[in-house]
C-alpha cells in the first residue's frame, strides 16, 4: 500500500452533516479530513472483509464455469423434503 497521498476525493455535504463531522473531529482532536479518512477507510475495510474472495487459476475457473453452465440435476429426495409437511409446519 502506497503511503503517499496523491489522490483527492471531493464530496458535498449538508450544513448539518458538516457540523456533526467537525464536532466529531474536534472531540477526537484531529482534522475533519483525518477523521473522515480514518473512519471511512475502516468502514470500507469492514465491508470488504465481509465479502468472500475466491481466487482461481485459469483451469479451475474454466471448470467452475462449466459446472455453472450444466443443467440442474433432479434430486427426488430434496424435492420430497421441500414439498412434504414436517413437524415444524403448524
Amino acid at each position: 500500500m502506497s503511503r503517499t497521498k496523491d489522490e483527492r476525493i471531493t464530496m458535498r455535504v449538508s450544513q448539518h452533516q458538516k457540523e456533526v463531522l467537525m464536532r466529531a473531529a474536534t472531540v477526537r482532536k484531529t482534522s475533519v479530513t483525518n477523521f473522515l479518512l480514518e473512519h471511512g477507510y475502516q468502514a470500507a475495510q469492514e465491508v470488504l472483509a465481509e465479502e468472500p474472495v475466491y481466487l482461481l487459476g485459469n483451469k479451475a475457473w474454466d471448470k467452475f464455469c462449466e459446472a455453472l453452465d450444466k443443467p440442474a440435476r433432479r434430486l427426488p429426495a430434496l424435492r420430497k423434503l421441500l414439498t412434504e409437511s414436517s413437524v415444524l409446519d403448524g
